[in-house]
């Protein structure tokens, strides 16, 4: 499409309110996101993920007035390498073993999802079911599971709170 015409789409993002605008090109040497980002003048924030001119340096794209460069692909590639390596060493090998000292541990990835918070909302509804009386069966806090998927951890605690 252009520069111009991304000029003039993102133009029209932002006169409608957008707080940013995200662009895009299939141009490997970067030029066209380079040129975007020096005649937009920083109206609004301006971020990229430069999947195709990786050569492109952080500082250059910051000198063109691009505000945030976003890695995705690139994570998501280095990902896949890891999981193609792992599962080549582990179809070679009798167990898991000697991958090991590759992969994050069971603790490491139990933080990061929050496994020790679901640990604890399940005591506190284990909790709530003993504190209940038969004729409140029906409101039992064991029902909640069921919408779990559906809340947040704020809106959890708040059904723990009522049951």
């Amino acid at each position: 499409m252009g520069v111009e015409e991304a000029l003039k789409r993102a133009g029209a993002y932002a006169d409608a309110g957008a707080d940013a605008v995200f662009i895009q090109s299939l141009d490997e040497t970067g030029n066209e996101v380079l040129a975007f980002g020096r005649e937009w003048k920083r109206r609004t924030p301006v971020f990229i993920a430069p999947t195709r001119f990786s050569h492109v340096t952080r500082k250059n794209f910051a000198k063109a007035g691009i505000s945030h460069t976003i890695f995705a692909n690139q994570g998501l590639r280095a990902a896949h390498a890891a999981m193609d390596r792992t599962f080549g060493i582990l179809a070679r090998s009798e167990s898991a073993d000697p991958v090991n000292s590759e992969i994050s541990s069971v603790a490491t990835v139990a933080s990061l999802v929050g496994a020790q918070r679901v640990m604890e909302l399940e005591s506190l509804l284990k909790r709530k079911n003993e504190e209940l009386g038969p004729k409140q069966k029906k409101h039992r806090a064991t029902e909640l599971p069921r919408n779990l998927g559906r809340l947040t951890t704020h809106a959890v605690s708040k059904e723990i709170q009522k049951a």
